[in-house]
């Protein structure tokens, strides 16, 4: 199976390493194949890729625990596949050889209410007892929502309580936009959620919020 790799009329493995080589080198989870994972300016900038890369192929291979004949087998390709990669690297066909593009995940919601609405709605959560609650009441906007939880104090506990009557695309807009403290909370509660926390990482970073009339 594995003596004719020159032959191989589809080299998974060389497709397969493509992606895991530089996962392993920038200390990411190579069984998840996760090209958003792969930092491109980080392999751009990098004078010294081949040999890091090299080093890469070479934990893998005790990562993996090949026997002699697959790593034979894996040894045969690791010069051709490095050279692509460097090749990509050197001309900035990064984005080609790994398909990322530039995506959006569009998030649509109402507009924000009016600045004096917003500031009644502030000084009556300064009172207020279950302030979850009257957020989720008095808002239909999760712009206004991002803005409250800047201006009101919450709890960790009321924080949470909010993360859980979100859908996933508006905790990853509440990811993306809030700051370390909020984040932080937020990173505890999608923790637990089944299915849910790979999702939100790896594609936060693309939503993008759009009022509507």
């Amino acid at each position: 199976m594995f003596d004719d790799y020159e032959n191989t009329p589809l080299n998974i493995a060389e497709i397969i390493l493509i992606v895991i080589i530089p996962l392993e080198y920038l200390n990411k989870d190579i069984f998840e194949l996760n090209v958003l994972d792969i930092a491109l300016d980080i392999l751009y900038n990098n004078k010294n890729l081949k040999q890091d890369l090299l080093n890469a192929y070479d934990k893998i291979k005790l990562k993996l625990n090949f026997n002699d004949k697959i790593s034979d087998y894996f040894d045969k390709t690791i010069t051709e596949i490095v050279n692509k990669i460097l090749y990509s690297t050197k001309n900035k066909m990064l984005e080609t050889l790994y398909k990322k593009k530039n995506k959006e995940i569009i998030y649509y919601t109402h507009k924000k209410m009016n600045n004096k609405d917003y500031i009644n709605l502030v000084n009556l959560l300064k009172d207020e007892e279950n302030k979850v609650n009257l957020i989720i009441k008095k808002t239909t906007s999760l712009i206004d929502i991002i803005d409250l939880l800047n201006d009101v104090y919450l709890s960790n506990d009321e924080l949470t309580q909010i993360f859980s009557k979100l859908q996933i695309i508006e905790l990853m807009v509440i990811k993306k936009y809030y700051n370390k403290y909020i984040n932080k909370i937020l990173d505890a509660y999608i923790s637990k959620k089944n299915n849910c926390e790979k999702k939100i990482i790896n594609n936060y970073q693309f939503v993008v919020i759009k009022e509507i009339n």
